[in-house]
């Protein structure tokens, strides 16, 4: 038996997850554990998802 790590069995509610946007999820993470600078910015609107693996910083100047 191995003493560091757990094992999780999660049931996913696949309705309730096709609802949630991407922010949501960031931000019901984010209440859980805390987040890195790019989280931090995009939680502001700072960045915001091109696409589903590709984050785009927005520069206000």
């Amino acid at each position: 038996m191995m003493s560091n790590h757990y094992h999780l069995v999660l049931k996913i509610d696949l309705a309730a997850q096709k609802g949630l946007s991407p922010f949501n999820v960031v931000a019901r993470w984010t209440t859980l554990f805390s987040g890195n600078a790019i989280v931090t910015k995009y939680l502001k609107g700072d960045i915001y998802p091109c696409n589903p693996r590709i984050f785009c910083i927005i520069f206000n100047m």
